[in-house]
């Protein structure tokens, strides 16, 4: 059984990934590599995926505590949701 660090919510392991909170091919080197990773169910992966690019999470989202205030309204919204259900996000427009 596991936790969602960002929505609370437990299940079974397959419901669940490792999320680097400096993604991409440029991650800062650490001895400690747990640090950079945090446990999030599929649905708040796909969350923070769809609204932040790699860049936003490098620049200003890169610990926990900045990704649970800039994801609020969703993780009070998925609280409520199954964790089995796997939620279908539009797509954010991005600037090129």
């Amino acid at each position: 059984m596991k936790k969602c660090e960002l929505c609370g919510r437990e299940g079974d392991d397959g419901f669940f990934e490792y999320h680097h909170l400096w993604p991409g091919k440029h991650r800062r080197i650490k001895v400690d590599r747990k640090e950079d990773t945090i446990v999030v169910c599929r649905n708040c992966g796909d969350a923070i995926h769809q609204q932040l690019s790699n860049q936003e999470l490098r620049m200003n989202y890169d610990t926990l505590e900045k990704l649970k205030i800039r994801l609020a309204p969703f993780i009070s919204w998925v609280k409520l949701q199954p964790i089995n259900t796997h939620i279908t996000m539009k797509k954010k427009k991005r600037k090129l």
